[in-house]
């Protein structure tokens, strides 16, 4: 599976060679801490959605997300896990095309909802979601650490893409 964009990035799914890169993207915009080993793992998770942006003159990376699929008896869901879009980029469209990828993936397996925690004092973040269609559904207090902070929990219906 590999997407190509007018905006000059692909999007495919992360490959082992990927995770250095992932590293230093998620250290940049200090995100919770994920290990060499915990992405290596996302690779081989069977429900995991690990994907990575990059810019298609150079094939530098410049983004990745990872997701899990849920799948209940009842219900199925999406949980995105970590996405980062390194500084440069940022609002430049990758995050919305790795949301996107992620959208169509969960349209063809079914997946009704996807779900994500946000820090509440990550504001930028907040705007980015809610342009994209997630609404707020909870808050959890203390949720986070370094710093201590309350996760605003998103949610959005995957049927709702035409």
């Amino acid at each position: 599976m590999m997407s190509e964009r007018d905006v000059g990035i692909s999007i495919s799914r992360a490959e082992n060679n990927d995770i250095p890169n992932i590293i230093k993207i998620a250290l940049e915009l200090n995100l919770s801490f994920w290990s060499k080993a915990d992405y290596e793992l996302e690779l081989t998770n069977k429900d995991g959605i690990f994907l990575v942006a990059k810019e298609k003159i150079n094939g530098q990376t410049i983004g990745f997300m990872v997701a899990r699929l849920i799948m209940l008896s009842a219900n199925h869901f999406a949980e995105i896990y970590n996405i980062g879009v390194t500084l440069q980029f940022q609002r430049n469209s990758v995050g919305k095309h790795l949301i996107s990828e992620l959208l169509i993936l969960c349209h063809k397996r079914d997946i009704s909802e996807i779900w994500l925690e946000v820090r509440s004092l990550n504001n930028s973040a907040l705007e980015f979601y809610k342009s994209i269609g997630f609404i707020v559904s909870d808050k959890r207090k203390n949720f986070y650490n370094n710093p201590v902070d309350d996760a605003f929990v998103l949610s959005y219906e995957v049927l709702h893409i035409n």
